[in-house]
């Protein structure tokens, strides 16, 4: 079953996002807590379109929002072949923020940003398979220094990582960084993805996703530094710090520039 775009019931502001159409077709009462709400009921058609594919696929939904408060308090929404409706049984402003989700935000703070046990690694000797031109193996890239950068096109931070990447594969290329992307998603997407983003940087179709776990990726963006002996310098978690990722990146440079010939 598919997943289902839900309004946050106490949002009415961002009801009006990705919408195209809205039409009122009648009124009803909603009781919650005791308390009689008179809502308007709205007909709204969404744009539901990937953000690179727009206007190729719209919803409909039908939402009781209560004009004096402006909140939400009914929704139907589409789901497979059949319509789901939610409704709010009860309604609190202002509430303490739990423990939990002050825990799950120290956790998230506390997460890592590169992978340590990572750097000293040979590369996974893979055999990779780009969306245009001929399969290789990751050994075949020893001896450069090498840019490995996993993506998803579902993923907004990756946009943002992967247009970076593209700025050091241009800004480096004469200085001999290779950069290569990975992906789990199909070649149409991946190929629509690319072209809305203007991306140009070669992309692997991870099909069987034996890149993502030889690499042990669990999120992403994720990229994987590796010098000319084939070794991993860095892998970053995220896309924090751009600036930092640079600054390896041209202190590798350096390295490898200055390292003597054999």
């Amino acid at each position: 079953m598919k997943s289902i775009r839900l309004i946050s019931f106490g949002t009415y502001q961002r009801i009006t996002r990705h919408m195209v159409a809205a039409i009122k077709s009648g009124t009803e009462t909603v009781v919650v807590e005791g308390h009689a709400h008179d809502c308007e009921i709205v007909d709204v058609t969404y744009d539901s379109s990937l953000d690179y594919r727009p206007h190729s696929k719209t919803e409909h939904h039908h939402l009781w929002i209560d004009p004096k408060d402006l909140i939400v308090l009914r929704e139907t929404a589409p789901a497979d072949e059949t319509e789901w409706t939610a409704d709010v049984t009860f309604v609190s402003f202002d509430r303490p923020v739990s423990a939990q989700t002050l825990k799950d935000l120290e956790d998230l703070h506390k997460k890592p940003t590169d992978r340590q046990d990572w750097v000293g690694r040979p590369l996974p000797n893979l055999r990779v398979e780009p969306l245009s031109g001929p399969s290789f193996d990751l050994a075949d890239l020893r001896g450069k220094l090498v840019l490995l950068d996993f993506w998803g096109r579902y993923c907004p931070p990756c946009k943002s990582a992967t247009l970076y990447v593209q700025k050091l594969a241009e800004r480096y290329k004469l200085a001999g960084l290779t950069v290569v992307t990975f992906t789990k998603d199909n070649a149409d997407d991946a190929r629509a993805w690319a072209a809305h983003n203007g991306v140009t940087l070669p992309i692997v179709l991870d099909r069987d996703g034996g890149a993502f776990s030889s690499f042990e990726i669990d999120g992403i963006p994720e990229v994987v530094l590796a010098g000319a002996d084939g070794k991993i310098i860095h892998f970053w978690v995220g896309f924090e710090d751009p600036v930092a990722m640079d600054t390896i990146l041209q202190e590798a440079l350096n390295r490898s520039a200055t390292a003597p010939t054999r």
